[in-house]
């Protein structure tokens, strides 16, 4: 049983056979980290509007200047500290996630279009080494750890409450 009270469709499938309760059902330490959507029309909603209009495949991708997404970016540091790392699954059976399952976890019922500007905000900010490797390739690479992953959402809040890109890190990557 996974941490969301699901049963794998089939335990012959293998360790890594879990499935993301996207229903908006929150229970466990997820919930803990559980960061609410935006009201439509409100400023956050307007920033998220706004940096989407601007995301298209092709484009650089730009950090993002909001609160609700340095809220996002920290629960997601604090989820993956609490629940562990994984690669290659959103989470595993243990409760670990992926760089994609913690920002899934905490951002769980928003709507796809905003998690897609939030992981668009942390690849701006993180510029995996091997790129242009994807952020998700970096999270798999077999050297990446859970501390550099932790560290990437940490600067990405840093980023998102208007840090200059040079001056959030704090020295450990």
């Amino acid at each position: 049983m996974n941490p969301f009270g699901q049963e794998p469709e089939d335990a012959e499938l293998g360790k890594n056979t879990t499935v993301m309760d996207r229903s908006g059902g929150h229970s466990g330490v997820v919930a803990k980290y559980y960061v609410a959507p935006p009201q439509v029309g409100s400023d956050e909603y307007d920033v998220l509007d706004a940096a989407w209009l601007d995301h298209f495949p092709g484009r650089s991708k730009k950090p993002i200047i909001s609160d609700l997404v340095a809220d996002v970016m920290e629960a997601c540091a604090d989820y993956m500290t609490e629940v562990g790392h994984t690669k290659y699954t959103l989470i595993d059976n243990d409760g670990s996630v992926c760089l994609t399952g913690a920002v899934d976890g905490v951002t769980n019922g928003w709507p796809s279009w905003q998690r897609t500007l939030f992981m668009d905000h942390m690849e701006a900010v993180v510029r995996p080494p091997q790129r242009p490797m994807a952020l998700i390739m970096w999270n798999d690479y077999p050297e990446t750890t859970q501390e550099q992953v932790v560290e990437g959402f940490r600067k990405a809040a840093k980023v998102a409450r208007g840090a200059p890109l040079e001056d959030a890190s704090d020295g450990s990557q």
